[in-house]
């Protein structure tokens, strides 16, 4: 019985030993994941900079492995962002992460590299004269995922989307102003081969009521 006694008396005493070594490994959380560039022509995805942020900004930063793997390491558990930084002509997707080690390591934490093109254009007309620019009209880009962004032409009716993935099936969108209306409010552009210039839009002004209500007020042929 002294044997069992002693023995399991170990075993607590050794139990207690490593639980902050546990606890330790608890802290010691990762983010790793990697990046696969196809906007290099030879596929290279190594000395790529990315960054991870929490909520007091920016905490740590690596550069990606010549297989395009990357990791933070020694994290305490807690939520974070991963940023990736690309040159110019080519963009991450998504752009950032968001990730949880609360529970455990954050793996595969992944992301494409590609080119990317541009959308200019501009918005002319109501409520300003035909052929004017039209300030401050919310144009939207879109893609079979749904929204990508919004924006609004600036003093002189142009608006710009930058830094989207090299790829067809996108949507342009004009939100018209109260009065006006477009004809054409849509686009569709490729952005395959390069930048999509000139996707313009024409507003022209829209008339409520009937012709009878616009001339009820008045007696004709007295």
């Amino acid at each position: 019985m002294k044997r069992i006694a002693l023995a399991s008396l170990a075993l607590g005493v050794g139990l207690v030993a490593a639980l902050p070594g546990i606890a330790s490994a608890r802290s010691d959380d990762s983010v790793a994941g990697t990046l696969v560039n196809t906007c290099d022509p030879m596929g290279n995805a190594g000395g790529i900079w990315v960054e991870l942020w929490d909520d007091s900004g920016r905490i740590d930063s690596v550069i990606t492995d010549a297989e395009g793997d990357y990791a933070f390491v020694d994290r305490a558990p807690g939520n974070y962002v991963v940023k990736p930084y690309i040159g110019a002509g080519c963009g991450a997707f998504p752009g950032t992460r968001a990730v949880d080690t609360t529970n455990g390591p954050a793996y595969d934490v992944d992301f494409r590299v590609t080119t990317v093109h541009d959308i200019t254009g501009a918005v002319t007309g109501c409520p300003q004269p035909e052929g004017v620019g039209a300030p401050g009209v919310t144009v939207n880009v879109s893609d079979d995922s749904g929204l990508l962004a919004t924006t609004e032409t600036d003093d002189f009716g142009f608006y710009f989307f930058q830094w989207l993935e090299a790829k067809t099936d996108y949507t342009v969108e004009v939100v018209a102003p109260a009065g006006c209306g477009a004809d054409d409010p849509t686009r569709s552009v490729d952005l395959d081969l390069g930048d999509a210039n000139r996707v313009d839009f024409q507003l022209v002004p829209q008339y409520t009521g009937s012709f009878q209500s616009v001339f009820s007020g008045f007696a004709f042929g007295s």
